[in-house]
């Protein structure tokens, strides 16, 4: 998915321009999720494992597929079980065990060194195939993923080695169940393959994935592609990609039930194109009042028809549906009443939207909601900065507390430090640890600049020692000139008062010049550029 919800405020943050230190949650379902990029994949994010709902197959904005979605039609779920996954690089396909990540609440403020004692054994059967360090399930860094052999022996979990007080390792003792020689099923939803529940339902014209024995193929008809994945035991792994037909087909709904799944009857796909304004407590997307909502309608097969209804508050429409060689069609929703309102596409099988129609905001409750938002903000000694201020810089006296909050549980902060010699970049940072960069580089930085992602941006410039000494004999030179010239002004019968050149620190004493001076001060005024 694109798009996910950052935390209670219910924001919409990019894939492409996120960082991976934030709590996200799925616009659809609430579920945690987390941000996945690199060099051989366009960034998205994905769920925790056990974490997603199966209205969550499509990526955000399109918020879901509407439908009846039960719950065999989801994948592993609990966050105490692994999950497994199958990965794909280039032409290279690999199996990976999930495991959840430690809590930020739990871990709090303490340091990632602590980790580095840490160790979580994965085992395929007896044997250990894998050691991973307890930092790579530390706050932020999503679910830990493990590459593992495929195996007909059930996966297992361990913690082991130093581990920082207060952190429950429960999490880590789990097991999983391994793949069937017959053939395992995964579907690709959040982001990513998982293997589906025994009992979970698939759907005419779905891609899917199968791992079994090599003795098990698949009927010819739905295969696309093939691989292998190594050999364990008497057993020689391999992997397909299937795509399973539009149309309903007997010998591949018995085949499908063979493996242990299920087959929904054909069904309309609704997806939500337009942006939410907001989202529900229950996670409902919620569109204001008179605004046009733009849907897309996927027909199970070409010549599909169905009929459309529209229920909002005691209205109801309905509009008859038909795709006459369409792949897509699209329609425009305006609801006009004030409560939640359904989409319903009754066809074979029925598919249905939920939304909440809302008034639109004045403009003084959106500035009310934007002063809510979390954002960074940072403290030096009395000298207050918080994020989208306006201001690129703020200058900022060397010396007093330092205090840095996000309104954010778990956030982190980078921290970059620029002096004279140089510049030094701190990463993903606890805020109290952030503090104490800051504070020590206030003898020596000009520049202190702290970012936390989707929570704002703040840069420093430091005060030069020498701006907070004893003012500087050029400042008084300008009040010598000034009081000069205010003396000598036409009109002025004031005799001119004479402000000596005083050494720094030196108090200036004023005395009073003779009349038979003022030409000579005159002509000091226009040499220095000024008429008196």
């Amino acid at each position: 998915m694109r798009y996910a919800a950052i935390g209670k405020t219910g924001n919409l943050a990019d894939a492409s321009s996120a960082t991976d230190r934030r709590d996200y949650v799925c616009p659809a379902c609430g579920g945690r999720v987390f941000l996945r990029s690199g060099d051989a994949r366009e960034p998205h994010f994905a769920h925790y494992a056990g974490a997603g709902k199966p209205e969550c197959d499509l990526y955000f904005p399109s918020i879901g597929t509407g439908g009846a979605s039960t719950a065999d039609e989801g994948g592993e779920s609990g966050p105490e079980e692994l999950g497994l996954t199958v990965e794909q690089r280039g032409d290279n396909w690999s199996l990976l065990l999930q495991m959840p990540e430690l809590s930020s609440a739990e871990f709090g403020d303490t340091s990632f060194e602590s980790l580095r004692e840490g160790f979580i054994e994965v085992f395929a059967g007896s044997g250990r195939v894998r050691l991973l360090s307890a930092l790579d399930v530390r706050p932020g860094a999503g679910s830990a993923r493990a590459l593992v052999p495929p195996s007909d022996q059930p996966y297992r979990i361990e913690p082991t080695g130093r581990w920082p007080e207060g952190v429950v390792m429960d999490r880590w003792r789990a097991t999983a169940a391994p793949l069937a020689a017959s053939g395992t099923i995964f579907r690709f939803r959040g982001g990513e393959w998982v293997r589906l529940d025994q009992g979970s339902q698939v759907r005419w014209g779905e891609q899917l994935v199968l791992i079994a024995d090599g003795s098990s193929t698949p009927p010819a008809v739905v295969q696309t592609e093939a691989g292998n994945l190594g050999q364990a035991a008497e057993l020689r792994w391999r992997l397909w990609c299937l795509q399973l037909p539009a149309l309903p087909s007997p010998h591949l709904e018995r085949w499908i039930g063979a493996l242990g799944y299920a087959v929904s009857a054909p069904q309309w796909a609704a997806v939500v194109l337009s942006v939410p304004v907001s989202f529900t407590s229950a996670r409902v997307p919620c569109f204001r009042r008179g605004e046009p909502i733009v849907v897309e309608l996927t027909p199970p097969a070409h010549a599909s028809s169905a009929t459309a209804w529209l229920n909002n508050g005691p209205d109801s429409y309905s509009v008859p549906l038909s795709s006459p060689g369409s792949d897509r069609i699209y329609m425009n929703v305006t609801c006009s009443t004030l409560s939640t309102a359904t989409l319903e596409i009754a066809g074979e099988a029925s598919t249905a939207l939920t939304f909440s129609i809302v008034e639109p905001e004045t403009d003084e409750a959106v500035r009310q909601q934007l002063e809510a938002v979390p954002r960074l903000r940072a403290w030096v000694g009395a000298h207050s900065e918080a994020a989208w201020s306006g201001r690129p810089s703020a200058t900022v006296p060397r010396k007093g507390a330092i205090r840095i909050e996000v309104g954010a549980e778990g956030a982190r902060v980078d921290v970059a430090v620029r002096t004279h010699g140089g510049r030094r970049i701190f990463t993903g940072l606890s805020l109290r640890d952030a503090e104490r960069v800051f504070d020590e580089a206030l003898p020596d930085a000009s520049i202190v600049v702290l970012d936390a992602g989707n929570q704002g941006r703040l840069e420093f410039s430091l005060l030069s020692h020498r701006s907070t000494s004893v003012p500087t004999v050029p400042d008084r030179r300008e009040v010598w000139l000034r009081s000069i010239i205010a003396a000598a002004a036409p009109g002025h019968r004031a005799l001119p008062v004479f402000l000596p050149r005083a050494r720094p620190g030196q108090r200036l004493t004023p005395t009073r010049a003779d009349e038979h001076l003022l030409p000579f001060v005159r002509a000091i005024s226009r040499r220095l550029g000024n008429n008196s």
